[in-house]
């Protein structure tokens, strides 16, 4: 175990996915071991979820136009220099 505490950090990133392997090992036992704790990650995990399910629609329009306009070369999206003058 190490001997670096659990921080406010460490426990959004357990929520989010984003600790390695070894540190996502310490944060559960800690977890377990506080269950007030353990109540409020479960609920922003389950906010993270209700947010990234309310913005898929969005996400997938976006990357749906993103592609369309690479495809399409437009220079706002590709970096190209605009030949367009104002």
């Amino acid at each position: 175990m190490s001997s670096h505490p659990i921080t406010e950090d460490d426990l959004h990133g357990f929520v989010d996915h984003l600790l390695d392997s070894a540190r996502r090992g310490e944060v559960q036992p800690y977890l377990d071991a506080h269950p007030e704790i353990a109540a409020r990650i479960a609920t922003f995990s389950h906010q993270r979820e209700a947010l990234r399910a309310a913005a898929a629609p969005t996400f997938e329009t976006c990357r749906w136009t993103l592609r369309t306009s690479v495809y399409r070369g437009r220079p706002e999206v590709t970096g190209a220099p605009s030949k367009r003058r104002f």
